[in-house]
C-alpha cells in the first residue's frame, strides 16, 4: 500500500493521495498484518461490520464512506494484480452496501439574498460569506475558489482548470452586481 501511494504523488491530486492515505489508517486500525491472501469475503464481511461498529472509538462511517473505503481497496488490489503483486482475485466479488440518496438541501433565492445582504462586522466572517455566495453563484468548489487570480477573468468569465478533476471550463460570472 506504501508503494501504491507513492507511485500515485506522480499524476494524482493531493486530494486522492489524502484519500488513499486515509483508507490506509482505516485498515491500520482494522489489522496492521494484512497480506494480499487475507483479502476475501470473510475480510469484506468483517472489514465491514468494524467501520460500521468500530470505528475511531464508535465514530461509525456511514454505507457511502465504506462503500468509498472498499472502492479504494478494489483500485489496490487491481493495481496489485496488474503487476503480478498478488493473483487473489476476490475482491471482484464485493459488492457495495446499501445507500440511501442523500436529501439535497439548496437555498431559495430569498434565503440566498438574505445572506448575502446579512450586515457582519466582523471583517473575517464577513469575507467567509462573501465567499459562500460566490461559491453559490458560480457552482465552484473551494479547491477552485481558493486558488482564483485576477488574470483567469476575462469578459465576464473566469477561464480555470479545476482542482479535483483537472477540466478546463470557463465560468460565466453574474452579470448583476450583487
Amino acid at each position: 500500500m506504501n508503494k501504491f501511494i507513492d507511485i500515485l504523488h506522480s499524476d494524482h491530486s493531493t486530494s486522492t493521495i489524502a484519500k488513499y492515505k486515509n483508507f490506509r489508517r482505516h485498515l491500520m486500525e482494522f489489522s496492521d498484518k494484512l497480506t494480499y491472501k487475507d483479502i476475501n469475503l470473510s475480510f469484506y464481511d468483517a472489514i465491514k461490520m468494524h467501520w460500521l461498529e468500530n470505528t475511531n472509538e464508535n465514530e461509525n462511517l456511514s454505507n457511502t464512506t465504506i462503500n468509498k473505503n472498499i472502492k479504494l481497496l478494489k483500485t489496490f488490489m487491481q493495481w496489485a494484480s496488474d503487476r503480478n503483486m498478488t493473483a487473489n482475485d476476490e475482491f471482484k466479488r464485493f459488492k457495495p452496501m446499501p445507500q440511501h440518496e442523500p436529501t439535497i438541501i439548496a437555498l431559495s433565492k430569498d434565503e440566498f439574498e438574505r445572506i448575502l445582504s446579512l450586515k457582519i462586522m466582523n471583517i473575517h466572517l464577513a469575507q467567509v460569506r462573501d465567499v459562500f455566495c460566490f461559491a453559490c453563484l458560480t457552482g465552484q468548489r473551494w479547491s477552485d475558489i481558493s486558488c482564483i487570480e485576477k488574470e483567469q477573468i476575462k469578459n465576464g468569465a473566469w477561464s480555470i482548470t479545476q482542482e479535483k478533476t483537472k477540466k478546463k471550463v470557463k465560468v460565466p460570472l453574474p452579470s448583476r452586481r450583487y
